[in-house]
């Protein structure tokens, strides 16, 4: 069973708040050295008791009660996050994990909770879209390594992609996963220019659009970053030219448009589309940003309560 530890660092590694650095004084003290017999033994020792107080007893800040939200959200949803620590993909114990890519799926699942209730589905079908969501990137390690490998042997294609989609979709029949989460799972990637149909496919599909990494963006940033090969600090060109190739392999697939292209073009679609059904009356670009508030008003609503 995945260990509840690892969840708490990951809800933790959303605010970075894996650690609490204590600072030095800046005459030097170190707490590791015992105190001389000196004139200012006693204030030093009162400073730092009232220090370490607040260490011990932190205020309720939004960091964190975001931190709480998080964990108690991931800690419900336990049995999504098996497939990214059961097979130590991503979220585990060796040394190069990708816990960014179980953050990001965290992220989304929390996204898709407070989408689905503003559109109102049902319980059921919540549920399958929340579970869905979180487990949407699990495969992303084996799918990038490789997609990598296989494009500088000039053997990227979309026979390569649908290759990497049949393994993860056999591993999942394998832990068990019901063929319609794993169907759910796939929404991301529009099957045609149509884009996703049914609203469960569409939630999935708006969220991971509009999620550069773990921070909502507008729909058109988020695919104009990707594609510049924006890695959350600065350009890389390596990964521009790799993004390229990819969005290009569904050019025959979407009639001579890329993915890109496609991903764009729904985002105004499918916006509009959930706004009318919210009432939401703000620019249609800006509607993640909408939802990101809807997050924060969940969290200090949440906090209000258990206190």
């Amino acid at each position: 069973m995945i260990e509840c530890q690892e969840l708490r660092k990951l809800s933790a590694g959303l605010v970075e708040r894996f650690n609490i650095s204590l600072p030095r004084r800046r005459d030097g003290f170190d707490s590791r050295i015992p105190l001389k017999n000196d004139s200012n033994a006693l204030k030093v020792i009162k400073e730092w008791s009232s220090f370490m107080t607040e260490i011990i007893n932190p205020l309720p800040d939004f960091d964190s009660k975001k931190t709480a939200y998080f964990t108690d959200f991931a800690i419900s949803h336990l049995s999504a996050f098996r497939p990214h620590y059961k097979r130590d993909e991503i979220l585990g114990k060796k040394p190069e994990i990708w816990r960014n890519v179980s953050e990001h799926c965290l992220v989304a699942g929390v996204f898709a909770d407070i989408l689905a209730d503003e559109l109102q589905l049902s319980t059921v079908q919540k549920d399958k879209v929340v579970k869905a969501m979180l487990m949407h990137d699990w495969f992303k390690e084996h799918e990038s390594k490789t997609q990598q490998d296989a494009s500088k042997q000039g053997m990227l294609s979309s026979l390569k992609l649908a290759e990497i989609e049949a393994k993860e979709r056999q591993i999942l029949h394998e832990m068990g996963v019901p063929q319609d989460i794993i169907d759910l799972m796939e929404a991301n990637i529009p099957k045609t220019i149509a884009g996703p149909q049914g609203l469960p496919e569409k939630i999935i599909w708006y969220v991971d659009a509009m999620l550069l990494g773990t921070e909502p963006v507008s729909i058109q940033q988020r695919f104009d970053d990707t594609e510049r090969g924006w890695d959350g600090t600065k350009e890389d060109p390596n990964r521009a030219e790799r993004n390229k190739a990819f969005s290009d392999l569904f050019k025959d697939q979407y009639g001579g448009k890329s993915l890109y292209d496609i991903q764009r073009q729904l985002g105004n679609k499918i916006g509009a589309e959930f706004a009318q059904i919210i009432k939401y009356q703000g620019e249609i670009s800006q509607l993640p940003l909408f939802l990101k508030e809807k997050l924060v008003e969940r969290i200090n609503n949440k906090a209000i309560v258990n206190t």
